[in-house]
């Protein structure tokens, strides 16, 4: 409907380990970030976002890369979102929490019009 390409590559068996509330908390705000940066870009031909989870050295790895339009807003804690409600930014915190909760962390990187979050679980948190 908004023309972003999306491409998804999920290893489920090993995010089941996670809680429900989890993987949506995860799932949801990184998509919800994913698909407002887009709507930024003007090109709709340059629009995508791609979902990829893996295992990797034991841990799983859920990376997020889409386009974005170059402008990014950060402050003293991290990036914040250019929505205009009094909540902006707080998809980013919830991720970090989720992360933070399984005993992983988070990455956020932006390069000049792809932005990437990655988020790495320890192993012990996900079923085999």
């Amino acid at each position: 409907q908004k023309d972003i390409k999306v491409e998804i590559n999920i290893w489920w068996e090993k995010i089941a380990g996670m809680q429900e509330q989890q993987i949506t908390t995860l799932f949801g705000n990184l998509l919800d970030n994913a698909i407002e940066a887009n709507l930024y870009v003007k090109d709709t031909e340059k629009r995508f976002i791609q979902i990829n989870t893996k295992p990797f050295l034991g841990n799983m790895v859920i990376k997020i890369r889409n386009r974005y339009d170059g402008m990014i807003q950060k402050n003293e804690s991290g990036f914040v979102s250019r929505k205009e409600e009094d909540f902006h930014g707080i998809g980013i915190k919830q991720i970090e929490k989720v992360a933070g909760e399984l005993g992983g962390f988070c990455r956020f990187q932006a390069e000049e019009d792809v932005f990437t979050a990655e988020i790495v679980i320890p192993g012990s948190c996900l079923s085999e």
